[in-house]
């Protein structure tokens, strides 16, 4: 099986700003798709932190700090002062953490290890500071005001997992593997993998963030 990899927040903070340099140079509709981004991603981390990454295991990083990134800003956007700004950090009561994660259980980390790069993360996944227009409600559904629409909420629904940071989703987890790279690994086919419960939580989420606009729409 393969070995999960530890990412620090220096390497983080090189994946974002690799992304928003190629954002930059290709512009952002169909980045996902652009193959030689993931090539040159793998050659910085590798120049500057000796990483050797495989494809999925990179797009895997990303996906994970999007989803958290998700998380952290329906929490910002919640009601009742609940974000410190100085501490980068929310304020709940266990129970509501555990309400929270029942509607985003890949963002529970965030109760201990805060987003890193907020402003480098509002960036790239939302292209604006790190401030928005959504919020959570008791339902733990996104409501769509302001400028959003329900295609860029969508766009935001990309899963995670509950991690340290943030680290690639195989099997197990050493700080200082070294996967071999797999130069063959077709881009379409990692966009388009995911586990039958990631795929159940992001149509779920869908189906209420329609039913929530066409409840708007009435109103």
């Amino acid at each position: 099986m393969g070995e999960k990899q530890q990412w620090s927040n220096e390497h983080i903070k090189c994946l974002l700003e690799t992304r928003i340099e190629e954002i930059n140079n290709v512009g952002k509709k169909g980045l996902s798709l652009h193959k030689d981004l993931w090539n040159k991603l793998g050659i910085v981390l590798k120049d500057k932190f000796g990483m050797v990454l495989t494809q999925k295991q990179m797009k895997n990083a990303f996906d994970n700090l999007k989803a958290k990134y998700v998380g952290w800003l329906y929490l910002k956007n919640k009601t009742g002062n609940l974000y410190n700004a100085q501490t980068n950090t929310f304020t709940l009561m266990n129970e509501e953490w555990e309400e929270f994660k029942k509607g985003h259980p890949k963002a529970g980390s965030l109760k201990t290890v805060p987003l890193p790069f907020p402003d480098l993360c509002a960036a790239l996944f939302d292209g604006n500071s790190a401030t928005g227009s959504m919020k959570w409600t008791s339902s733990q559904t996104t409501s769509v005001v302001g400028s959003f629409s329900c295609q860029r909420v969508q766009q935001l629904l990309i899963t995670d997992s509950i991690f340290h940071d943030i680290e690639d989703d195989a099997d197990n987890s050493h700080q200082n593997s070294e996967p071999t790279p797999d130069p063959t690994a077709d881009t379409h086919e990692v966009e388009a993998n995911g586990t039958a419960s990631d795929r159940e939580y992001m149509t779920r989420l869908r189906d209420e963030i329609a039913e929530q606009l066409m409840q708007n729409m009435d109103s």
